[in-house]
């Protein structure tokens, strides 16, 4: 995965320089048509509020991803989710006092 971390950093870099990366998070998961994918969580340092990342730097990231991941013969799908580090603070908040019942 570490391969992939670096292009789509590099990807983004590219796409999206004013995005402040603080981690991307990938994991292999199924689709609601039980097909293989993997979520790519991108948890940016800007604050949250507006757009946090263009949709068409967005969809370029995403297509260089597809293109890198078909290119090793990789067919899953790239689910991407972009959130910020306060919104993901919020949703882990969230669900603690979910599971605290």
């Amino acid at each position: 995965m570490r391969e992939l971390t670096d292009a789509i950093l590099m990807s983004l870099s590219r796409h999206a320089r004013k995005s402040r990366i603080a981690r991307i998070v990938i994991e292999p998961m199924v689709d609601s048509l039980g097909e293989e994918g993997l979520r790519i969580r991108l948890i940016l340092q800007k604050k949250a509020g507006g757009q946090i990342l263009p949709r068409e730097q967005l969809l370029r990231v995403i297509d260089d991803t597809r293109g890198m991941l078909a290119a090793d013969g990789d067919q899953r799908f790239p689910y991407f989710e972009v959130t910020t580090e306060k919104n993901e603070k919020e949703k882990q908040r969230e669900l603690e006092r979910l599971r605290a019942g």
